[in-house]
């Protein structure tokens, strides 16, 4: 009977300290273009009673991101390190991560994210609940290839294109800067809201700077 009381003992205490650990994943806003900064805030509580050290190993967040129907979505890096992190019984602390370089949210759809603390010193792990964002392609309103200045002979080229999509239930317009083929993009602009009857064009200058015209 002294292995089981013991055990028990040993799962009533990981709750416990599980109940007084919370982590919770936020974002300003659900809706995002694809290949635009997906930041998505981490915001941990600490309410134990005493110090908490996290980031010393290198798993000690991990970041889980599926389709609404249970499928997972592919990995394509690792979680940039932070350094140690510490907080005092009593505490909370927020960190921001860009989750589009790291999954590949290529497709378009609604998707599920979740983070799981790894809590070494104590021998358990805390999960937050999910949150669904939602990834637009958006819908291409202008576009134009041009090359890059000083860039070599041949001179390397890029595609410039004028996106609209919805963002916080308005719509939005971005310039996206890719590679020719779109296989890579450089760089996605958010530029400001979009009336529905605006016709936007833009004109690259010999610096390949961008400016947008309404019609």
């Amino acid at each position: 009977m002294k292995p089981l009381v013991a055990l028990l003992l040993i799962l009533l205490s990981a709750g416990w300290m599980r109940a007084q650990v919370t982590v919770e994943v936020l974002t300003d806003h659900e809706q995002f273009l694809r290949d635009e900064s997906l930041q998505l805030r981490l915001r941990i509580s600490n309410r134990s009673g005493q110090v908490l050290k996290l980031g010393q190993e290198k798993d000690w967040l991990i970041f889980d991101v599926k389709h609404l129907n249970g499928s997972s979505v592919d990995r394509l890096a690792e979680i940039p390190p932070v350094g140690e992190v510490e907080l005092a019984s009593g505490e909370a602390g927020s960190k921001t991560f860009d989750l589009m370089p790291l999954f590949d949210f290529n497709e378009a759809g609604r998707y599920q994210v979740t983070a799981t603390l790894l809590i070494k010193q104590w021998g358990t792990e805390v999960t937050s609940k999910p949150v669904v964002i939602e990834i637009s392609r958006g819908a291409k309103v202008w576009e134009q290839d041009f090359g890059v200045p000083g860039s070599g002979e041949p001179p390397e080229a890029r595609k410039y294109a004028l996106v609209q999509a919805m963002y916080q239930k308005r719509l939005q317009l971005y310039l996206r800067i890719s590679d020719l083929v779109e296989n890579v993009t450089h760089k996605v602009i958010q530029l400001g809201p979009l009336v529905s009857f605006a016709r936007p064009e833009a004109q690259i200058d010999a610096q390949s700077r961008v400016h947008v015209l309404f019609q």
